[in-house]
C-alpha cells in the first residue's frame, strides 16, 4: 500500500574515499535518498473523487469507527494506542480503504495510529466537531464564531501532515427537521471558512457535510449545501442512508430514485453511513449495488455503519474485555468488499455537465435557512481591532478566560440584552440572514461589545457603569470602529445588520472616534450571545429592577439579574 519516492540528490552524498566504486556509490545514494512518502492525495473534481497521482476515479470502501470505551465519554480512538492496537488488525482485514472517525482532539498524539493506517493503505475521513460543550454547531442554539473556528483549525493543523487524510466533515446531521433548519446557515459558513483555511495552507482535502436521509427537508438540504459559489458550497455531500433493508433491490429500496436525483450534481456524493439493521444478518447486498455501474458515476462509495457493537445494534464486531469477536455481518461485509471492483473514468478524460442548483427559498414550516447572506466570515484581525476601539470591555485577557466564567457572562447578557438594541451587534439569525457585525468574534470581544453598548447608552457614563461586579474595566481606545472597518475592508452594510454599532465614548462622555444513529417571542442571549430573538423592551435611560435605580450602577443590575435567575432555578 505504500509508495517509495526516489529523490536523486547526489549533492547530499559526499564521497569520503576516491576508491569508492560506482556500484557502491549508487547503492549508498539509494539507501540515503529513498524514503516512504505515504499515500497519494484524494481530490474532488466535479462530482467525483480521484486519485491525484494516478488520475483514476476513487471510491470510498469504508466503515465508521468510533468504539466507546468504559468510563470514557469523549474518547479519541486515534490517540488511544491500546484501543487502536486491539482494533487495527480487524480494520485492516476487513478490506476497507478508509475509515470515518467522529471524534478526535487536537492536543493528542495521533502519529502511531495514522502511520499504521497509512501502511495499510487506509485513509481517514474526519469529523471536525466534537461532543464537548462549545466544540460543535448546536442544533437549537447555533453559532459560528472565532472560538469554534480556532478549535476547527487546531484539529486540521493536527492532521494536515498525514498523507492519508482524505477530508473533513464540517458537521453531522445538525438540521433534522424544519424547525431547526436555520442552523444549516452556520454549518455552511463553517464549510466556507474551513475551505478558505485549507486553501491558505495549500491543502487540497475536500470538505463536506453529512445529513440524514429522512424527513421532509432532505431535498432542500441537499440543494442548500450545493448551491451558491464554489467557495461556500461543500466539496462533497455525505448522506447517512438506511433505506435498503434485507433483500431489497436497487429499484425497490429507493436507491434508484436517490441516485437519479443526484445525477450531475455539482458536488461529489458519498454515503457517510449506510447499513439498515432491521433485518439480520446483514448480507450487504446494497454494497454490490453501490459499486455497480448503476451508481459509480454518481455516488463515490460509502461507509458501513458501524465497526463496534454499541447500544444501537449496528456493530460488525463485539468487544468485551478487549476480546474481539467478529459478527456474521463483518464476514458478509468483508466478502462484499472483496467481491466488488468498480470501474470508472480518469481525471484526464472525465467530462460532465453539472446541473445548476438553485438555493431553496425560506418557507416557514418547510425550509428556514437563508442562503444569502451567510454568517460573517471569521476575521480575527477585525475583531481584535474592535476590542481596541471600545471604552468599556471585559477585564479578561483571553477568550478562554471569558468562556471559563460562564455564569458571569450569562448574567451580563441577561442584564444588557433585556434592553432593546444593545445586543444586536452579536445577534445571529439564520432564518432572516441577519447577523450582527461582531457575531463572528470570540467570546471576549462579543461580551465586551455588549458591555460597551450598555456603558455608552448611559447618560454621562462613569466607570461604575462598566464595572459589572469587577468583570469589566475602562480602557482608552487606541482606534475607532470606522478605522477598523477601513483597515480590514469590512462594510457595515454587508457585515452588520444591527441598528447599534459599538460606540466608543470616553469616561468623560467625549467622542474618541478621532482614535444519526450517529447523531417565546422574547428571549435574552445565552452565554454565546446568539439569540435569534431579542427583548422588545424599550431602551430606557432609567431602567429599574427589583426596585433598584440602576441608571449609573451596572453592579446593581447584574446582581439583580443573577438573583432573578437563581430564584427561577429554585422554583
Amino acid at each position: 500500500a505504500m509508495r517509495l519516492c526516489i529523490v536523486n540528490d547526489e549533492e547530499s552524498i559526499q564521497e569520503t574515499s576516491s576508491n569508492i566504486t560506482m556500484h557502491r556509490r549508487i547503492a549508498l545514494l539509494l539507501l540515503l535518498a529513498t524514503f516512504v512518502c505515504g499515500l497519494p492525495s484524494i481530490i474532488v473534481s466535479g462530482n467525483l473523487f480521484f486519485n491525484a497521482e494516478s488520475g483514476e476515479q476513487w471510491w470510498a470502501k469504508g466503515v465508521t469507527y468510533q468504539p466507546k470505551e468504559p468510563n470514557s465519554i469523549h474518547h479519541d480512538v486515534l490517540a488511544d494506542r491500546t484501543t487502536f492496537d486491539r482494533d487495527f488488525p480487524y480494520l485492516r482485514d476487513l478490506g476497507v480503504n478508509v475509515i470515518r472517525v467522529y471524534e478526535v482532539y487536537a492536543g493528542e498524539d495521533h502519529d502511531y495510529a495514522m502511520q499504521k493506517l497509512e501502511e495499510a493503505g487506509i485513509y481517514v475521513l474526519l469529523d471536525i466537531p466534537a461532543s464537548l460543550p462549545g466544540q460543535s454547531i448546536d442544533t437549537n442554539n447555533p453559532t459560528w464564531n472565532e472560538d469554534l473556528f480556532n478549535l476547527f483549525k487546531a484539529k486540521i493543523d493536527a492532521f494536515s501532515g498525514y498523507t492519508n487524510m482524505l477530508g473533513y466533515v464540517a458537521s453531522n446531521e445538525v438540521s433534522n427537521q424544519a424547525s431547526n433548519t436555520p442552523a444549516s446557515a452556520f454549518v455552511k459558513a463553517a464549510v466556507r471558512d474551513v475551505k478558505a483555511y485549507l486553501r491558505s495552507q495549500n491543502l487540497t482535502n475536500p470538505v463536506g457535510y453529512a445529513i440524514a436521509d429522512a424527513g421532509d427537508i432532505v431535498e432542500d438540504q441537499q440543494a442548500y449545501f450545493a448551491c451558491g459559489t464554489p467557495e461556500e458550497r461543500v466539496d462533497f455531500y455525505g448522506v447517512n442512508i438506511y433505506r435498503w433493508c434485507g433483500n431489497r433491490t436497487f429499484d425497490n429500496s429507493g436507491w434508484n430514485l436517490f441516485t437519479a436525483e443526484l445525477e450531475n450534481w455539482p458536488v461529489a456524493i458519498t454515503l457517510t453511513e449506510y447499513g439498515c439493521n432491521l433485518v439480520r444478518p446483514r448480507y450487504w447486498t446494497e454494497t454490490l449495488a453501490l459499486y455497480s455501474s448503476n451508481m459509480t458515476s454518481v455516488i463515490s462509495g460509502g461507509f458501513a455503519f458501524e465497526y463496534s457493537q454499541e447500544e444501537n445494534n449496528y456493530g460488525l464486531v463485539n468487544i468485551a474485555e478487549d476480546n474481539t469477536i467478529t459478527d456474521i455481518d463483518y464476514q458478509y461485509y468483508q466478502a462484499r468488499l472483496d467481491e466488488v471492483n468498480p470501474t470508472g473514468t480518469t481525471l484526464s478524460t472525465y467530462t460532465y455537465t453539472p446541473i445548476t442548483v438553485t438555493c431553496p427559498p425560506v418557507v416557514v414550516g418547510k425550509w428556514q435557512a437563508a442562503s444569502n447572506p451567510l454568517p460573517p466570515a471569521i476575521n480575527p484581525g477585525y475583531c481584535s481591532c474592535v476590542l481596541q476601539s471600545l471604552t468599556c470591555r471585559a477585564d479578561a485577557t483571553s477568550a478562554a478566560a471569558v468562556i471559563n466564567q460562564t455564569s458571569t457572562v450569562e448574567a451580563v447578557y441577561a442584564t444588557v440584552c433585556s434592553q432593546a438594541g444593545l445586543c444586536d451587534d452579536i445577534s445571529a439569525n439564520g432564518q432572516t440572514g441577519s447577523y450582527g457585525g461582531m457575531s463572528m468574534c470570540d467570546a471576549l470581544v462579543r461580551v465586551s461589545v455588549v458591555m460597551n453598548n450598555y456603558y455608552t447608552s448611559r447618560t454621562n457614563p462613569t466607570a461604575e457603569n462598566c464595572d459589572f461586579s469587577g468583570f469589566g474595566r475602562i480602557q482608552t481606545p487606541s482606534t475607532s470602529l470606522a478605522q477598523c472597518r477601513s483597515t480590514y475592508s469590512v462594510s457595515s452594510s454587508t457585515v452588520a445588520t444591527s441598528t447599534s454599532e459599538p460606540s466608543s465614548t470616553s469616561p468623560s462622555g467625549t467622542d474618541p472616534s478621532t482614535t444519526s444513529p450517529s447523531g417565546g417571542s422574547t428571549s435574552t442571549s445565552s452565554s454565546n450571545g446568539s439569540s435569534s430573538t431579542r427583548s422588545t423592551s424599550s431602551n430606557s435611560e432609567n431602567p429599574t429592577s427589583s426596585g433598584l435605580d440602576i441608571d449609573n450602577d451596572a453592579n446593581a443590575l447584574l446582581i439583580s439579574s443573577s438573583l432573578l435567575v437563581g430564584a427561577f432555578l429554585v422554583l
